[in-house]
């Protein structure tokens, strides 16, 4: 039965593969849609998700209920889990009915506090780019557009180079504010009005800091910037610290996409927004 069980899914492996090959041939809308649902049958997660499937059959055919209710709760699970309307259901339910400010809202602001997240530095020294990347990118149009004259970055230090190793040159930055203030100044921020704010190391601690960089400069009205999905752990904190902030939430995931045939399996990027929603949830249940 086992010699069996894999012998089909070589077959069901191959002939996808065939199939994939044989498509990436072929020219016109429909060669287009057919490459995709191959691309999407070809996928980890998908793999993972049918044979759950296939070993949930298998067992039970054996008379091994428990075991196939257990790989069937495992399947139902991964496809709810890596859906992508229920993922975005769920980060809508995280985000919450938080307005973003824009425009004339945030035209008389002194400064924009920007939370960290967004981009990082490779062992290479080099700035990479995240999913939330507009974290970072969207200072920059406001500052364009003069809604905001000054931009504030915050995050932790970053981890020194190994003893013994060479360093690259230039030298890689040494705190996340730095990277961030790199890729400001690239394009087009003039670093005298860009703020650092070096070392907080979660969302408390960085509106914290944020509170006596007010203090010290004696800022009036602030902007707070960050994911729409972390905005409402962060105006939080503001609350309890005593900081009041023009909400300008971001990188916006709770947004139902328009259904396609490939939302019928799950999906990597539907399984980390559902990541996403559960921490950030769990976060606001526990008051962190």
């Amino acid at each position: 039965m086992k010699r069996r069980v894999l012998l089909l899914c070589a077959v069901a492996l191959a002939v996808l593969g065939a199939a994939a090959l044989t498509l990436g041939q072929l020219d016109g809308d429909t060669a287009h849609q057919l490459r995709k649902l191959a691309a999407t049958l070809l996928t980890p997660i998908v793999l993972i998700w049918a044979l759950l499937a296939a070993l949930a059959v298998l067992l039970w055919q054996r008379h091994l209920r428990g075991l196939a209710a257990l790989a069937g709760v495992g399947w139902l699970l991964l496809g709810l889990a890596g859906n992508p309307h229920l993922a975005a259901w769920q980060l809508a339910l995280v985000e919450g009915p938080v307005e973003p400010g824009d425009g004339h809202q945030v035209a008389d602001i002194d400064a924009l506090l920007v939370l960290g997240g967004g981009v990082g530095i490779s062992s290479r020294g080099r700035v990479t780019v995240g999913a939330a990347a507009e974290r970072v990118l969207r200072p920059v149009e406001l500052h364009r557009r003069r809604v905001a004259p000054l931009l504030a970055t915050s995050g932790p230090l970053l981890q020194p180079l190994p003893a013994g190793s060479v360093p690259p040159l230039p030298p890689p930055p040494s705190s996340y504010p730095q990277v961030v203030a790199g890729l400001w100044a690239s394009l087009g921020v003039p670093r005298e009005q860009i703020v650092l704010v070096e070392g907080p190391r979660n969302t408390r601690e960085e509106v914290e800091a944020y509170r006596r960089l007010i203090e010290e400069q004696g800022w009036r009205r602030v902007g707070l910037l960050t994911s729409a999905w972390h905005m409402r752990r962060a105006l939080r904190h503001c609350r309890d610290l005593g900081v009041e902030a023009v909400a300008i939430p971001c990188d916006v995931r709770g947004e139902t996409p328009r259904w396609r045939w490939r939302h019928l399996f799950p999906s990597a990027g539907a399984l980390e927004n559902t990541t996403i929603a559960w921490q950030e949830g769990l976060a606001l249940l526990v008051g962190r």
